[in-house]
Formats: structure tokens, sequence, C-alpha cells
């Protein structure tokens, strides 16, 4: 990544970010845990930070917009030399920002000292950055708005000097927006918001964000990967074993199947993510894509059953279609379950080692099991057939 600046930096600050300064323009949580301060520097503009959530967490503002999508971001936290890193990020909606590829912002050398801020927050750092940028950020203006946000456990676990490092989601319910003129040569002060946060739903304070993807996950587990397994297993090898009632079965399991999808999509897209910035990441966008692909996979099974004739002399293109179809569904699913764990990692939370093995482990088991009936069973089709019988008398099909 480019710097905007020249070695030099921001190394000093003018007097009139001198000590004990209260009357410049300043923002604040209502619980005053964090807050922003501002003062023009000739065609810069410098920003301090004063929170207690700066050793474990980070704390952030965005400029021009009141929502993170198509905020010019500025996220800090503290190092590895026990100074802070000034990340300069792109706000793209609900997914984990990442670094621009141009940094705007510098570190400054020190801190104006607000005694009726820093009484309630022992860490405060200081960055500038161009009052105006023609591109690569949002210029500052008189009338602007503004976002703020704070996560307490948040900050990088790794690569902490470097403003590419990941780090992770801010804490429900713990962010918002204001406007200021931060321009102002007067003070003002603006409150808003508390780093106490809100639940994601008001009847429940255990409905936390790392609930909500849970259940999610779960549900699209279930959708994504049990039903499939048991309904195409049914489908594929059963016939013979269960009569007409392989159908009722099939139907059912996914059927069941499409409804859990729908409902742990639903629980993401409205309780985790209630805007119009949803479908901003790889998975979320699979996600859809498998989903609407379940609907036209279970119309086509409708087809199917609708052209059905015991008589019939060889296997429907439709037949065929929703075969492959429904294999292409599967195999995305499963890919987008990955996807789904590496996204729950990029948002500061933990995916264990025996969760992933588990996963491979299962996806092993599922493989292994249609190896073996493929092998002892083979498909099973209904119809007036020339086919040689198997030892088990089923009928025998290729697999396209």
């Amino acid at each position: 990544m480019k710097s905007r600046f020249g070695a030099e930096g921001f190394l000093l600050l003018a007097s009139v970010l001198g000590a004990g300064n209260t009357s410049t323009p300043t923002f604040c949580t209502t619980d005053k845990t964090f807050c922003i301060s501002s003062a023009v520097q000739g065609t810069n503009v410098c920003f301090s930070f004063y929170s207690n959530f700066l050793e474990a967490g980070w704390v952030a503002m965005g400029v021009g917009s009141t929502t993170m999508s198509g905020a010019d971001m500025y996220v800090a936290w503290r190092n590895s030399t026990n100074g802070y890193t000034i990340a300069n990020v792109a706000g793209t909606g609900e997914v984990t920002p990442g670094p621009n590829s141009v940094q705007n912002a510098a570190i400054a050398a020190s801190t104006p000292a607000r005694a009726d801020l820093t009484a309630a927050n022992k860490h405060s750092m200081t960055f500038c950055r161009p009052v105006t940028l023609a591109k690569n950020g949002a210029s500052i203006t008189e009338s602007q708005s503004y976002i703020w946000a704070i996560s307490k456990n948040g900050a990088p676990k790794s690569n902490k000097d470097s403003a590419s490092a990941s780090f992770g989601e801010h804490d429900d319910g713990v962010y918002g927006s204001f406007s200021i003129n931060f321009l102002a040569s007067t003070g003002v002060t603006v409150s808003g918001g508390s780093s106490g946060g809100t639940p994601i739903l008001s009847t429940s304070g255990t409905m936390t964000k790392e609930f909500v993807i849970q259940l999610h996950a779960f549900f699209m587990w279930l959708a994504w990967f049990l039903a499939p397994f048991g309904g195409v297993f049914v489908a594929r090898y059963m016939k013979d074993y269960l009569g007409h009632y392989w159908y009722r079965i099939h139907m059912a399991v996914m059927g069941l199947g499409t409804v859990g999808a729908g409902f742990g999509g639903s629980l993401i897209i409205f309780l985790y993510t209630p805007s119009n910035h949803h479908f901003a990441s790889n998975h979320a966008i699979i996600g859809l894509v498998a989903f609407i692909g379940m609907i036209l996979q279970a119309f086509l099974g409708y087809i199917c059953d609708l052209l059905y004739d015991p008589n019939r002399p060889g296997i429907p293109l439709v037949d065929r279609l929703h075969w492959w179809f429904g294999r292409a569904i599967i195999l995305v699913a499963i890919i987008n379950i990955q996807l789904g764990m590496t996204l729950y990692q990029t948002l500061g939370y933990t995916v264990s080692t025996s969760t992933q093995a588990m996963f491979c482990v299962f996806v092993a088991i599922g493989c292994g099991v249609f190896a073996v009936a493929e092998y002892q069973v083979g498909q099973v089709n209904h119809g007036a057939f020339d086919e040689e019988e198997d030892p088990n008398g089923h009928k025998r099909f290729s697999l396209n």
C-alpha cells in the first residue's frame, strides 16, 4: 500500500491542538467511552480518538456516509510497539472492509491533553489527513455525515503494525452515525450511542449477532448437507425397497431442506444485517443463487413426477436435468459452507480446527457411503427397460 504523505508525515501538531483545549469540535458516545475531536492544520485536519477500547479492541470513524457502505473509514488499534496503527479502509456494507490501496492518514507524534475526555479514557491517539481529497477517499466538508463503531476485543491478532491487518467485527449495537462540522474553529459537542450496545432483538439480550450466525449455520448445514444427502440417497438407491413411498420421503426431506435454507437465510438477512447491504460477500451471493436453484430444482422434480410414465422406454431429458442440476447445487452448497466458515473468521470469530476437520470428515463419509451404495446397489430407475438386472434384482443405470 502507498501513503499519500511524504517521509516527514505528520510529526508535529500546532498549538491549535495544545494541551487542555476543550473548544475544538467533538463527538462522544453518551457514556464518553469513545470521543473524537478535530483541529484544522492548514490543508490537513487532525482527528484525536479517546477511548478505553484501544487495548484489546479498536475504534473507528467513517466519513461521508450514515452507513458503512461508501464511507471512507479510519480504524485504530494498539500495535506491538505500544503505539497505535491507523488503517484507512473502504466501507463496503456488511462485510469487514479492507485497506485502501493508498493510505491517506498518518499517526501524529502526540495527542492533545483533554482532561474532560481522558478522565474516562486511558488511551488516546491522533492521526491527520488532507481536508480535500480528489480521489481515494472522501473530503471533509462543513456539512458532513459520519459513522462510528467500537470493538472491545476485535483488534488484529497478528500483523498489528500494518494497516492491512485483519480486525474483527464491531460489537452488537455499538455503532452509529452523527453530523458535525469538524472544520469549525469553535467548539461544539455532539453525543450519541453507547459502548454498552443493544441486543439484536429487543425481546432477547441473548440473540447476539454471533448467535444468529451460528443459528444460520445450523439451518444451512441441515439444508445444504444432511437433507440433500438423505433425499438423494433415497431417490437413487431405495426405490425398490420403499416402493412408492420413496417419492414421498424424497419430497418431504428435500422440501424441509428448502424451507430450512429459506429460514436460515432469512435469519441472517433480517436479524443480522437489517439493511440492503447483505449481498456484499461471495458467500452471501452464492447462497442466494443456491437457494434460487433449490426452488427451481423442486419445480423440476414436480415436472418429473407429473410426466412419469411407468411404461417409459428410457430416462427422459427432464429427469436427467433434475439429476445433474441437483448435483451442481449440492457441490455449490458444500463449497459455500466452507466460504461461510471463512467469512465467519474474517468477522473476528473463531472456527476451531476440530470444526473444520469434522466438516471434512462428514463430506468424506458422505462420499464413501454413496460410493459403497453405488457399487452394491447402483442407481435404481423404474420403467419398461431392457437393461440387465444386477445380482440383487435391481435395474441399473449409469450416472449419466
